[in-house]
């Protein structure tokens, strides 16, 4: 029986061990997507680097040597992924009419702005876990995979536990804040229990977790895969800038090989060097001086990264335009194409943005109420609420822009001064003598152009 119970001990000490190098591994992956994320240059530099010397491409001391160059693509294309679910605020009712209340409390944690936010982050990392949090004001923590750990449900996408990863200023020294449908605590950063102040019974206030959960897509567990294409696409955009700007210096500066120069060791070849010999007999070796530098195709290099990113963001269902480097101007068709494209990826964000939002204004209703009274503000009603996004329009092709103005004008439902108000975004005066400043000036350049035309008679 003693020996049972060691070998029952000795196996959950294994595991436990297990479970621990994996969470720690999991956060270590995830903090160097938080580094691309927030675009810390210093981090990803080091990542960067680490890995030209893990793939025994280059040894430590060369790697130091490359010039570090780095060009974000990450940000662009969340952008344009995110775009057209929050670019609009959606319409939040309670029971079918508008609150005030709410309404002030959105205002106030910037909800719609976090939501954005939210989604941002998850398109890169899948899953976000927001927080609403009473600090001086209530406010939301859009936390990303290495800021938590999840203790699962047997629903493993479900959270049971969750403790959030916090930095103590006076202390200097991380710490974390656990949270329980029944407990809130902290633990320091030597394990132990610590209530929050105010709260020496340790209890959760909510009798819920506080935390919204935004997923993209499911996974094996509860935090599911990042986006390791547009993380690796990245990785190796930096490599290949920094590879032309290896190739840029060796050009500007070659090798030089020297002979017979009588140049001490270690002596350096500078520009208006002045090497002097004299009285060099016809017998000596002649003295020579040529450069090495690669014979590398710099055009080839820049369509190699073009291309990677290309194809990056078209695995993602991004269009070609999401990666043209191209200034000119697109057409208005070809605008409109791309736009049709990302509908579906749109409409899918906004189905599941819709549950996520719903979820958080429960959270942040809880959340809000409890600490109401002490903020002096009013609290949220109960009912039902319902969430409505903004349709996204299709974008309108100069052709059929002109043609719908021309039936506007031909069935007089509008006039040259609502279109200058429509494009300009001015007010109806501005417009008006906006409108009639036009119409002097093309006025005039008739006359001139009539002129001209009368004097070329004969």
């Amino acid at each position: 029986m003693l020996f049972e119970n060691s070998a029952i001990n000795l196996t959950n000490s294994v595991y436990q061990k297990l479970v621990t190098d994996s969470e720690n591994a999991r956060r270590e992956q995830f903090k160097e997507f938080h580094y691309f994320y927030v675009k810390d240059r210093e981090e990803i530099e080091r990542i960067i680097k680490r890995d030209l010397v893990n793939y025994k491409v280059f040894d430590a001391s060369s790697v130091e040597k490359i010039p570090f160059r780095y060009s974000d693509m990450i940000q662009k294309a969340l952008m344009r992924l995110s775009a057209g679910v929050f670019d609009e605020d959606p319409i939040i009712t309670i029971d079918g009419e508008a609150d005030d209340n709410l309404s002030n409390a959105l205002l106030k944690t910037k909800f719609f702005p976090k939501c954005k936010e939210a989604l941002k982050k998850a398109l890169f990392v899948n899953t976000v876990l927001s927080q609403v949090v009473k600090r001086d004001t209530i406010e939301i923590d859009n936390l990303m995979p290495d800021e938590v750990s999840v203790i699962t449900d047997k629903d493993y996408l479900k959270a049971r536990v969750i403790a959030v990863t916090r930095f103590d200023p006076e202390k200097r020294e991380l710490y974390q804040a656990v949270w329980s449908d029944d407990e809130h605590y902290l633990l320091d950063s030597f394990g132990n229990r610590v209530a929050v102040e105010g709260n020496s019974a340790m209890i959760n206030p909510y009798e819920t977790l506080p935390f919204s959960v935004l997923r993209i897509s499911e996974g094996i567990d509860f935090y599911g895969e990042p986006n390791w294409d547009l993380y690796l696409t990245q990785t190796s955009v930096i490599i290949q800038l920094m590879q032309a700007e290896w190739n840029r210096m060796y050009n500007a500066h070659p090798i030089w090989i020297a002979k017979n120069l009588n140049l001490k060791d270690n002596e350096v070849i500078t520009p208006a060097k002045i090497i002097k010999l004299d009285n060099v007999k016809a017998e000596d070796a002649e003295p020579t001086l040529i450069s090495v530098a690669p014979n590398f195709d710099f055009a080839d290099q820049r369509q190699s990264i073009e291309w990677t990113i290309a194809n990056a963001l078209s695995n993602l269902g991004l269009p070609a335009s999401s990666s043209s480097t191209d200034i000119v101007s697109q057409s208005g068709t070809a605008k409109k194409i791309d736009e049709i494209e990302l509908n579906e990826i749109r409409s899918s964000l906004r189905n599941t943005s819709y549950y996520y939002v719903i979820d958080l204004l429960e959270k942040l209703r809880i959340v809000w109420n409890t600490w109401a009274v002490e903020m002096d503000e009013e609290k949220i009603p109960d009912g039902e609420f319902d969430v409505e996004f903004s349709e996204t329009t299709e974008a309108e092709t100069p052709e059929e822009k002109n043609a719908r103005r021309e039936g506007e004008i031909k069935y007089y439902t509008s006039n040259p001064i609502n279109f200058i108000m429509e494009d300009k975004e001015v007010d109806e005066k501005t417009a008006t003598e906006e409108y009639a400043k036009n119409k002097q000036i093309i006025s005039e350049i008739k006359v001139v152009e009539t002129t001209k035309d009368t004097n070329n008679v004969g």
